[in-house]
């Protein structure tokens, strides 16, 4: 057993269901607070077993809470006192009502600064009812933004958006997957303090997107990254930058399949 003679050196635990490991860290229970720089703690399935294990004892050290499970149980209460950073892989197996309550029992939301969405199914009503509870967070990393499910006549639904818009502060934002223009106008609006961006464009929406962030009558957003782009896409935006006349001062490199702006 190699883990628990170098546990004071050990940064990152991961759990899975396999009872044996599970066992080396939690024999005795209060032996996981020997773990004493551990930063990133990821939960696999089933998280109820790992909880249980664990006998409420606070992991102070934690920083990063990585769920990786589908389903937390509300047996997971009081652990992680001083994370700043939540990661999720999976859709949630239970409605998001029951998960955020759970969360908040696990978790000080309102202390949160960083929140990562792996999963590439995971409803904007999801992220929203999240995001109205984690007013610190200033970097936010989405793998879907589905608003399909967004219901534009609901009057609660607005209140929460408007509400959001103009509490968070949310300053870098990172979404994988290819966006559309009418993806970048909402987030846009709905992110008024983005300082930085970095998105996969659709395509034959690209000119428009960029031209929109571009524009004069754009919010505080001052630095673009759009990743896998062709590099004549570089000089495309050149020519569209001073036909349109979107900026006077600015700078634009293409690294590594990416187009890179600072203005």
């Amino acid at each position: 057993n190699i883990l628990i003679p170098n546990r004071h050196r050990i940064k990152i635990v991961r759990l899975s269901s396999n009872p044996f490991t599970t066992d080396i860290i939690f024999s005795p229970p209060r032996s996981i607070l020997n773990f004493i720089h551990l930063e990133i703690f990821t939960l696999d399935n089933p998280v109820n077993l790992i909880c249980s294990n664990i006998e409420k004892e606070n992991l102070n050290s934690v920083k990063h809470l990585y769920i990786a499970s589908e389903e937390i149980g509300h047996n997971c209460v009081n652990y992680f006192p001083n994370v700043k950073t939540l990661s999720i892989k999976n859709t949630f197996s239970k409605p998001i009502d029951s998960t955020i309550a759970t969360l908040q029992c696990m978790i000080p939301l309102m202390q949160l600064t960083k929140l990562i969405i792996e999963c590439f199914i995971f409803p904007i009503k999801n992220i929203i009812n999240l995001l109205y509870l984690t007013p610190n967070i200033h970097t936010l990393s989405l793998n879907s933004l589905l608003l399909n499910d967004m219901n534009k006549n609901s009057k609660k639904q607005n209140e929460i958006l408007q509400y959001i818009s103009k509490k968070n502060k949310i300053q870098k934002l990172v979404l994988n997957w290819r966006r559309s223009l009418s993806n970048i106008q909402f987030v846009v609006d709905l992110f008024p303090r983005l300082k930085y961006l970095k998105v996969e464009m659709d395509r034959k929406e690209i000119k428009q997107i960029i031209q929109f962030l571009l524009s004069k009558t754009h919010n505080k957003t001052r630095n673009l990254c759009i990743f896998k782009v062709p590099k004549v896409c570089l000089k495309q935006t050149k020519i569209l930058i001073k036909s349109k006349n979107l900026l006077n001062s600015y700078s634009i490199k293409y690294i590594n399949k990416d187009l890179h702006f600072w203005w």
